[in-house]
């Protein structure tokens, strides 16, 4: 009886994984609101405001690492324990950075991507007095632990979040592994003012990088841009902030990389920004270094490509990328300052 009940369990398995792959492969988003997880009661902002903009790399993108889409050789960590330090590292410069709100990219949860690290656990500890939200754009569908993935962009800020959204963005047709197609979207976070019916309005983006051409992420800046001149034009400050993937400034930092690892870089559409809007970045330090070998100062290309979109009722006070040499993450934090008009 054992004996023929096995196959069928092993192919029930089986079939299970194969229902999953396909609706993983298949599953679409859709815009609507998001969970604030709220651990107390906390304030209405002012007139001022600051933020972190960091892309995380899931605790797997540190010094040590390359990245098989990028060029490189690999696509995972080199261990668990080098995943542990980096995650370690990021906790201890998060708690160094002056900022009231901070807008993460690529947080991941315990997966196979980072040896089962919980990136999302370990940032929520470091910022346990603060307002969350999280939004998932690589997602495995009934897939359990341990074969889970889940990770995407998460909103903190030590005001409260009075209401938060996703907003869809136009998706690439590039799948990852032949199964996770990334879902891009607008991360929309509402802080209220004191005394004004008036809304900070904080987004947090992660815009395609492997598009053809960058047609997509074109087509994404654009409907960005819509979307935040309609908060602008209903009396709200705004302000955009994350990996845009499009360089802002460029050839400016010494590197001997071969322009075919470059080959997902394009110049961020300054013309085509709406009348009156800014970008906020820092020319003088990369945010970024090319993924197609393991980190090596004045070799890999590293560039600007995070910063802010900031509303024409804005003030930009200052803007300020924290030099960490890539150690623990592929991106640097850019830290940032603005002020009502």
């Amino acid at each position: 009886m054992t004996i023929k009940i096995f196959p069928l369990f092993i192919s029930g398995i089986i079939a299970y994984l194969l229902v999953a792959l396909v609706a993983t492969r298949y599953s679409t988003p859709s815009s609507g609101p998001l969970v604030v997880k709220r651990f107390q009661a906390l304030p209405a902002a002012g007139s001022k405001i600051s933020l972190v903009t960091w892309n995380l790399g899931y605790g797997g993108l540190g010094a040590k690492s390359d990245f098989k889409a990028d060029g490189g050789k690999t696509y995972l960590p080199p261990s668990q324990n080098y995943v542990r330090d980096n995650l370690r590292a990021i906790k201890k410069v998060i708690g160094k950075l002056d900022a009231c709100v901070f807008l993460f990219q690529e947080v991941a949860t315990s997966s196979p991507i980072n040896y089962w690290v919980d990136v999302d656990q370990g940032i929520s500890e470091q910022l346990a007095a603060f307002d969350k939200v999280r939004d998932l754009d690589v997602a495995t569908v009934f897939l359990p632990p341990p074969l889970k993935v889940a990770h995407g962009n998460t909103i903190f800020s030590s005001f409260k979040i009075e209401a938060a959204r996703r907003q869809v963005l136009p998706l690439e047709q590039e799948w990852h592994a032949g199964v996770l197609r990334k879902k891009y979207s607008i991360q929309i976070a509402r802080i209220p003012i004191a005394g004004s019916k008036a809304q900070w309005v904080i987004a947090n983006v992660h815009l395609a990088a492997f598009d053809e051409g960058g047609a997509v992420r074109l087509k994404q800046l654009e409907s960005v841009q819509r979307w935040a001149d309609k908060e602008y034009q209903h009396g709200n400050f705004v302000i955009v902030g994350g990996d845009w993937n499009l360089e802002f400034s460029k050839d400016t930092f010494p590197h001997t990389t071969d322009y075919k690892h470059r080959f997902w870089l394009y110049d961020f559409p300054f013309k085509k920004l709406l009348p009156g809007w800014q970008v906020a970045f820092d020319p003088s330090k990369p945010t970024v270094r090319t993924l197609h070998q393991p980190y090596v100062r004045g070799k890999n290309y590293v560039t600007v490509i995070d910063g802010f979109l900031v509303s024409p009722n804005l003030t930009i006070e200052a803007v300020e990328t924290i030099n960490t040499d890539f150690e623990n993450t592929d991106h640097q934090p850019v830290v940032a300052r603005f002020q009502r008009k």
